[in-house]
């Protein structure tokens, strides 16, 4: 197996294991929202055409560290297929923050078109009060070496 895929992981088919753990629930997605923060929505197309990659980038990276720490938030995503330029360039890319009724919160609705990955995780931070989890709170997953 070529490692070249895996740039900057171990060798070791469980150190590569544990890096991609430890990226799981650290980095910058390492983000606890409100409780009364439902879900969040993700709409772009299939392709990366047309403003759509950071969009794609951030489901990728920050979604699933996010979905770590915030295990009841629900995240929808919904990919539009298009046949034509035309259709595509129409296509919105957003992000929709749903919060519980009993809140009397409503929906927010943000624009990620042509933004990039890390762009977009900060107007979520900002739009959904999301703060930083403590360093103590995120777990470390390490190798134990030499064990009986």
């Amino acid at each position: 197996m070529s490692t070249s895929m895996f740039k900057g992981l171990p060798t070791t088919r469980n150190g590569r294991q544990i890096a991609r753990l430890n990226a799981l629930v650290s980095g910058p997605g390492a983000l606890k929202t409100p409780d009364n923060l439902r879900a969040m929505k993700l709409i772009f197309k299939l392709d990366n055409k047309y403003g759509h990659m950071g969009a794609r980038k951030f489901w990728r990276t920050h979604a699933p560290v996010i979905q770590y720490h915030n295990p009841n938030l629900q995240i929808l995503v919904t990919r539009i297929e298009t046949n034509t330029d035309e259709e595509a360039i129409k296509v919105p890319a957003k992000m929709v923050l749903e919060y519980d009724e009993s809140s009397g919160m409503k929906p927010v609705e943000i624009d990620i078109k042509s933004k990039m990955s890390d762009e977009i995780l900060e107007l979520f931070r900002s739009a959904a009060k999301a703060t930083e989890v403590p360093a103590e709170d995120i777990p470390v997953f390490t190798t134990q070496k030499n064990q009986k």
